[in-house]
C-alpha cells in the first residue's frame, strides 16, 4: 500500500478505523484488533486508548514523526519500543 502517510485507514465492521502494520504478526500490546489485509496483518488504533491516535482522528495538521521513528508504549509498568512505520 502506497501512502504517504504513515498510518491507514481500514474498513473494519462497516467503519474507518486508524491503523498501522503489525511488525510482530500476531503480537497485541494492549489487546488490540487486528486485522490481516492482503498478506498484512494491521493493528487497529484505540482513540480512548492513544492520544497520538486521538489526534489524528481529530485532524492533527502537523504529524510529528518522520518514516522509522519509535514511539514508547507504556502499559502497566511495562515498557515496550514499537516502530510505527
Amino acid at each position: 500500500m502506497v501512502d504517504k502517510e504513515p498510518f491507514f485507514w481500514i474498513q473494519v465492521e462497516g467503519e474507518e478505523k486508524l491503523a498501522t502494520e503489525n511488525l510482530i504478526p500476531g503480537n497485541q500490546v494492549y489487546n488490540e484488533k487486528l486485522v490481516q489485509l492482503n498478506g498484512i496483518e494491521y493493528r487497529i488504533w484505540n482513540p480512548f486508548r492513544s492520544k497520538l491516535a486521538a489526534a489524528i482522528m481529530n485532524g492533527l495538521e502537523d504529524f510529528p514523526f518522520t518514516q522509522k521513528s519509535d514511539v514508547l508504549y507504556g502499559l502497566n509498568m511495562q515498557v515496550e519500543w514499537q516502530e510505527i512505520f
